[in-house]
């Protein structure tokens, strides 16, 4: 199974949207100027991938398919089968995260 994806380029507006207004109302604080803020779903999405795409301008190669494999090496981060056929995800990006989930699942060492 692959992880159900969301509705990034949404989420990604927003924030970039959010952003835009803080520094609109710094603006307007040190200047007294208001500003245009002008948020596009597209722009968005692609500075989420500058690194996949600065990759690709430079060795001309499309970046991997990796599923639900991180593509900067953060382990673990798959979707594992258990017993019985299901399946979890798991993202542990941290050490302490790690040996919390070491300690939860029962297996500390």
């Amino acid at each position: 199974p692959v992880k159900v994806g969301t509705t990034v380029s949404d989420l990604l507006a927003g924030v970039y949207c959010a952003t835009g207004i803080l520094a609109a109302l710094h603006q307007r604080h040190r200047t007294g100027e208001g500003s245009r803020v002008d948020i596009s779903m597209l722009d968005a999405s692609f500075a989420f991938h500058a690194r996949e795409m600065a990759g690709f301008q430079l060795s001309g190669q499309e970046p991997p398919r990796t599923g639900n494999v991180s593509p900067i090496g953060v382990y673990p981060f798959d979707v594992f089968e258990c017993r019985g056929g299901k399946c979890f995800s798991v993202f542990c990006s941290f050490d302490d995260h790690f040996n919390a989930f070491c300690r939860v699942i029962g297996a500390p060492e």
